[in-house]
């Protein structure tokens, strides 16, 4: 199965070398080769996982602390994604309960997540293991409903924890403990439920390259690089050693956090 899978994507990668794709929902050379430094992590060849990681993240930037202190990864056009779906208002509108706004969302004026109140959540013990410090702690409201998130939205005038407590007939019950608050939307409480979707993004590229280095022989590049990551765009504050897990383990975690919902 990956000798298929290693030569589609090789044939992929070199079919593409001289394309240049119309916009990201299109895939192009860069993806082909995120894709091939998936199935080599899958297979156990961390050198030939991170230099495929290395050559899909090329020209792109983690997105900001500050820009993932809102509600977010809703636009294609979010400057980290190297490939995405494009959701178009009319494809939505044919059947907007079959869209990410509707299930994972938790901004939806018309979907299964905030009508029903079947939100999305953390589980607490991952939860937990954020430091405070972690701009990512705020991608969840806490066992109170509170997120610093929703100081940044309203709807329907409502803002902060009022958000949460938020209920509209027949449109939003109030949040559970440790709802996503990760995923926004392009218009709060909007119903055309017409947001995009990640596929892959810069920083899933990034820890790929990490763990590539870590159980290849070189831990220490593979702890810089992670390092790097996190302090730069999560957690100024942090250190790869202070969760007391192993390395491998510490690359693990920050995909547990980082891609969290997302596939």
């Amino acid at each position: 199965v990956y000798q298929l899978i290693l030569s589609d994507l090789d044939t992929a990668i070199e079919g593409l070398k001289d394309y240049t794709r119309p916009d990201k929902s299109r895939i192009d050379s860069q993806v082909a080769h995120g894709l091939r430094a998936r199935a080599y992590l899958y297979m156990g060849k961390w050198e030939e996982a991170a230099a495929d990681a290395a050559i899909a993240a090329g020209g792109y930037l983690p997105a900001s602390m500050q820009e993932v202190s809102v509600p977010s990864f809703y636009d294609i056009n979010e400057h980290n994604w190297i490939w995405g779906y494009d959701m178009t208002t009319d494809l939505a509108l044919t059947n907007i309960y079959a869209t990410s706004s509707a299930w994972i969302r938790s901004f939806s004026g018309d979907g299964y997540s905030a009508g029903t109140q079947v939100y999305s959540c953390i589980n607490n013990l991952l939860f937990n293991k954020i430091p405070d410090s972690d701009v990512r702690k705020g991608w969840w409201v806490d066992e109170d409903l509170e997120s610093p998130l929703l100081e940044t939205i309203s709807w329907n005038g409502a803002s902060g924890r009022d958000i949460s407590l938020l209920e509209i007939d027949n449109v939003k019950l109030p949040f559970l403990p440790y709802t996503n608050v990760k995923f926004g939307m392009k218009t709060i409480g909007g119903t055309n439920n017409d947001d995009d979707w990640p596929f892959m993004r810069v920083e899933e590229m990034i820890l790929i390259q990490a763990e590539g280095y870590a159980r290849s022989g070189n831990p220490d590049r593979g702890r810089q690089i992670l390092e790097d990551f996190v302090r730069s765009y999560r957690d100024p504050e942090y250190s790869a050693d202070a969760g007391g897990r192993t390395l491998e383990d510490e690359i693990w975690y920050q995909r547990r956090v980082e891609l969290w919902g997302e596939g």
